[in-house]
């Protein structure tokens, strides 16, 4: 294999990859600041500030997951002896990470939906966001993540 093929490779497959997690929490949201309240005011007054509870709930929950997958995936990767089986790691890290904070965003949007537009949504959108931005896949992040091209991890502290 081709180091810098596949570091260039993998660094658009998993920009695409992000970008349409992004995409669908985005298309999410539109829908329900267009459509929504789906329900009145009356009919789901319990039930809707039951969501929104839930809504702020989620991210705060998927904060101590995400930092236990990430320490967990990037232990296995620095055990890891060669890029090639590194980069396979970073992408299923990636992904999985990715999920975590989408998951609390699309249920924020189906809350938008429902209910209409309130402050209980903005975290989860903020978090999902946030975490994207620092997920994001770049040549360099790549090429730190799994080390060099003769098998060396790069040491971002020397």
């Amino acid at each position: 294999m081709d180091y810098e093929a596949t570091v260039r490779q993998t660094t658009m497959q998993m920009t695409v990859l992000a970008f349409s997690f992004v995409s669908g929490v985005l298309m999410f949201t539109v829908a329900g600041f267009v459509l929504g309240p789906v329900f009145d005011a009356e009919g789901i007054a319990s039930t809707g500030e039951t969501l929104r509870l839930i809504a702020i709930g989620l991210p705060i929950a998927a904060i101590p997951v995400s930092v236990q997958v990430f320490m967990s995936q990037s232990k296995r990767m620095a055990a890891m002896e060669s890029w090639e089986t590194r980069i396979g790691a970073l992408r299923g890290r990636t992904i999985v990470m990715t999920a975590i904070f989408e998951g609390p965003a699309l249920f924020s949007a189906v809350v938008i939906l429902l209910t209409g537009f309130s402050w209980h949504a903005v975290p989860a959108l903020v978090l999902f966001m946030a975490a994207m931005g620092g997920l994001m896949p770049t040549r360099g992040r790549i090429a730190n993540a799994i080390g060099g091209p003769d098998g060396s991890k790069v040491d971002p502290y020397s």
